[in-house]
């Protein structure tokens, strides 16, 4: 059996804006965690997809971990980064060992003090699956 973690975390930044984005943002938008990823129906989205595809896989388990998506806005918080920074690896280090990871991110966040916020999940992700494990990372 497959063990194939899945999260996503995404959100368009304009850094124009002079308003931050939050962790209220993301629940006011989509915020889930765990098996809700794969038992609501989200409709069109990577997750979304990913489940469709492997439903008809009997030799894989997805292990969901979390989805957080809000609307374009401000830069993030550093606080609202770290916030789901950690949820990623506890949830990650809690379902190893895994044979995969598909990490859906935007590509276009950036925080207070962070400009590659995507890059900075997926180093994050590196660290706790380590250099053996594939990760797959749909913009």
């Amino acid at each position: 059996m497959f063990r194939i973690a899945l999260a996503e975390f995404s959100q368009e930044t304009d850094t124009f804006n002079p308003i931050l984005s939050v962790v209220k943002d993301f629940q006011k938008s989509t915020y889930l965690f765990g098996d809700e990823i794969v038992t609501k129906e989200i409709n069109n989205d990577i997750p979304d997809g990913v489940r469709v595809f492997f439903s008809e896989k009997n030799d894989v388990s997805l292990l969901p971990i979390m989805m957080a998506k809000c609307v374009a806005g401000g830069k993030l918080t550093d606080e609202a980064v770290e916030f789901f920074k950690d949820k990623l690896v506890s949830g990650l280090q809690d379902i190893l060992p895994i044979n995969g990871l598909i990490l859906s991110v935007h590509g276009a966040t950036v925080s207070e003090s962070i400009d590659d916020v995507s890059g900075y999940f997926l180093a994050a992700a590196r660290k706790v699956v380590g250099a053996d494990i594939p990760i797959a990372a749909p913009l």
